[in-house]
């Protein structure tokens, strides 16, 4: 394969790690050995220095958003940028309690040059490199003998994911009103509504990555209790959109 065609298809690891965490640094430092991937640490956006970037928040989840919740969909924003800067077709993005499984780098690299040559209707912006447990809703195809790429459901979850330059172009331009990015609920519940952001989402079984472990940095000590009304609002503005969004996505598109 010449040079051209290599840069076409090969990813980048990015990997969201707070400049305070150290110890899971040096954790995700031991796993990257494992892969032969160029990869590059981003300085997660801490909870101390929000105004950074841009923001609002206008709030749709079912409970109050803490900051650290903010900070994280702040450095998966600022993460897509650098990669929007970059000269990458593909964006490995890695959450820093990741524990890389065997066959990562193989089935990375089946799975993007498996996108180049597949219909256009399964064309996938961003594939999930953690399974969606077992509710394997459509097989899409087989990757090779053991793994194989489904939709119809997203893993939730922000652990590992590839990203197309399209997929984030994409989620950077309609979570952007003006000059101000909108945070409605946390990262991984937003990306629950792929038709919010004209997004294909798709997820690998059986997962090629999976946490470590590590304590949440997200989670508050004291747990917060979701509100009652508020949840019941989450859930039932999405079954309209998801319902329409599996009709096009799946039945009429080709």
């Amino acid at each position: 394969m010449n040079t051209t065609a290599q840069k076409e298809i090969n990813p980048i690891i990015y990997i969201i790690n707070l400049d305070s965490a150290v110890d899971r640094k040096k954790s995700v430092e031991k796993e990257l050995l494992k892969t032969n991937i160029p990869f590059q640490f981003v300085s997660a956006v801490h909870k101390s220095s929000l105004n950074s970037i841009k923001h609002k928040v206008k709030n749709k989840y079912k409970k109050n958003l803490n900051p650290a919740e903010i900070g994280c969909y702040l450095s998966h924003i600022k993460t897509k940028e650098l990669f929007l800067k970059s000269e990458y077709n593909f964006a490995i993005i890695l959450e820093d309690d990741i524990q890389l499984l065997n066959d990562f780098d193989e089935i990375v690299k089946k799975a993007i040059k498996q996108r180049l040559k597949i219909t256009k209707k399964h064309e996938w912006d961003v594939l999930k490199l953690k399974s969606y447990g077992q509710k394997k809703l459509i097989k899409i195809n087989n990757i090779d003998n053991k793994y194989s790429i489904y939709g119809g459901g997203v893993a939730i979850t922000t652990l590992a994911a590839i990203w197309t330059r399209k997929g984030a172009e994409l989620f950077i331009v309609n979570s952007r009103e003006k000059e101000n990015f909108i945070i409605e609920m946390p990262i991984d519940c937003a990306l629950q509504k792929p038709w919010k952001y004209n997004l294909k989402i798709y997820n690998i079984s059986p997962e090629i990555t999976k946490s470590n472990g590590f304590k949440s940095q997200i989670r508050p000590k004291k747990k917060v209790k979701s509100n009652f009304f508020k949840r019941i609002n989450y859930e039932t503005t999405k079954l309209i959109p998801r319902a329409y969004y599996f009709i096009k996505t799946w039945v009429f598109k080709q």
